[in-house]
């Protein structure tokens, strides 16, 4: 557990870093309409925060598999 809330820490600092960083870009506008699309930055800003999510879903699949105690108690 301690490993997912460093994990959601470290994603909350980039996030925040990049959205700081991009207001103090492109305040005043004359940046943004120079600026290129790049498909692999794209890809990768939304395979990031997927892969997070993922990775924080994968404990709860074994908190909820039931105990072989469980299993044997049923038959």
């Amino acid at each position: 557990m301690n490993t997912l809330m460093w994990l959601c820490a470290a994603a909350a600092v980039g996030i925040f870093g990049v959205m700081l960083h991009s207001v103090a870009t492109f305040r005043s506008g004359e940046r943004a309409g120079r600026q290129r699309r790049n498909a692999l930055v794209e890809v990768i800003w939304a395979l990031i925060p997927i892969l997070i999510v993922i990775a924080a879903a994968l404990p709860s699949f074994q908190i909820h598999q039931p105990s072989p105690i469980a299993i044997a108690a049923s038959e």
